[in-house]
């Protein structure tokens, strides 16, 4: 996987390309971690940091490879107007029934 391809970002810019946060997108990237985090290129996209009329992705939601099967749905909330935070929270819904059924044979396999 390419991180250009999905961080542009990054690259575009060397002194951000060479901090710290490079090498835990290529970690993450590595071992099957994916970014959920919704994102809407269109003009009005919420992002989920907003200051001074400038909206930005700067939180990110990563999911394990176990985790990223039972995802059903990520929703950033628009709280621009209510004041209380400069970052727009983003709320995750797994669908926890499966994965307590897949976690049972894999406890019972550690315990032996």
């Amino acid at each position: 996987m390419h991180l250009d391809q999905f961080y542009p970002l990054f690259f575009n810019q060397p002194q951000i390309a060479s901090k710290r946060i490079h090498r835990l997108f290529n970690f993450l990237l590595a071992n099957g971690y994916v970014d959920f985090t919704p994102i809407n290129f269109s003009s009005t996209s919420l992002g989920t940091y907003h200051r001074a009329d400038v909206v930005s992705c700067i939180d990110y939601v990563w999911s394990c490879p176990l985790l990223k099967r039972f995802l059903l749905t990520l929703v950033i909330f628009d709280v621009r107007n209510l004041g209380l935070s400069d970052h727009n929270p983003i709320i995750t819904y797994y669908d926890f029934s499966f994965l307590s059924s897949s976690l049972k044979p894999a406890r019972a396999r550690q315990l032996q």
